[in-house]
């Protein structure tokens, strides 16, 4: 299949975002099992119960998968990109060219909100987002990291790094008595953990940081990371490298099915999947 987007699991089947492309104009599809949706081009999903929420341009759709009999969505215009959102108690966030967008499915509420980097209003593409119950966490092509008060929308903090921010995420942990992580990942392969506004980690893998799935092989934690034409990473939970897997095209995310320890890349042009044994690799990590 070409030109895969973004791939999800639910109920052990994978659903699938691609794009179609005819001769005067491209579409986006939304596919799982033998159900099929067109939209306005999907870069993003996420499973929230039985809900798909997609990231369409211009618009955000919720799909509630157990309940439909073929893919029909409920539809929030927002008039933004859409590249990643993120969700929070019903509340999505949204990126767009110097802003971000608010849909409330609670209520149907929609707002728009511009985007402070750097000190003043953004102009560039915000390609990532993340959000916890008190704060939105954006990322922009300037290489500008804000952390957002979610009731405010005041900034708290700014980060620069030294490229587009392309991967933002929350995630828990314990070190030290601290929970709350937030994971960056840059165009040039800047990697970072932020944890109350503090960087405890930073790395350079030196390659686009497109997408981070996080799995967990014969008993230890690992980062698969999709890397654009830069092909599958394979890395520690602290980002040292195990293995790079060269792709024959550019691969935006990555299909990982746990229980058998594989992960599969898809390259978006050419429809070539490339299977990864991560079992193999975790074993031979440890033999060397």
């Amino acid at each position: 299949m070409k030109y895969i987007t973004d791939c999800i699991k639910y109920k052990g089947e994978t659903i699938y975002s691609t794009y179609e492309y005819s001769k005067d104009s491209r579409h986006g599809c939304i596919l799982w099992k033998d159900k099929k949706m067109k939209t306005s081009g999907t870069f993003s999903m996420l499973i929230r119960g039985s809900r798909l929420i997609a990231g369409n341009y211009n618009e955000i759709c919720v799909i509630d998968l157990d309940t439909s009999s073929s893919l029909q969505s409920t539809t929030y215009k927002n008039n933004a990109v859409n590249y990643y959102f993120a969700e929070y108690d019903g509340i999505i966030y949204s990126t767009g060219l110097g802003c971000y967008s608010e849909v409330d499915t609670n209520t149907g509420h929609t707002a728009e909100h511009p985007y402070i980097c750097d000190g003043k209003k953004c102009i560039h593409d915000i390609l990532s987002i993340a959000v916890d119950k008190n704060h939105i966490y954006i990322g922009c092509d300037g290489g500008y990291l804000s952390c957002i008060n979610r009731s405010t929308y005041e900034v708290q903090y700014t980060r620069a790094f030294s490229a587009g921010i392309t991967w933002l995420s929350t995630f828990f942990e314990v070190p030290e008595g601290r929970q709350h992580v937030l994971e960056v990942g840059t165009y040039t392969g800047e990697y970072a953990m932020i944890m109350d506004g503090e960087t405890v980690l930073q790395k350079n893998t030196k390659s686009i940081i497109w997408r981070i799935h996080k799995v967990n092989i014969n008993g230890d934690s690992y980062n698969v990371v999709a890397q654009s034409y830069d092909g599958i990473g394979i890395y520690t939970s602290q980002m040292d490298l195990v293995q790079n897997i060269p792709t024959s095209d550019l691969v935006y995310t990555i299909d990982i099915d746990e229980a058998k320890g594989q992960a599969y890349g898809y390259n978006y042009y050419t429809g070539e999947v490339m299977s990864v044994d991560l079992h193999a690799i975790a074993q031979n990590r440890k033999t060397k």
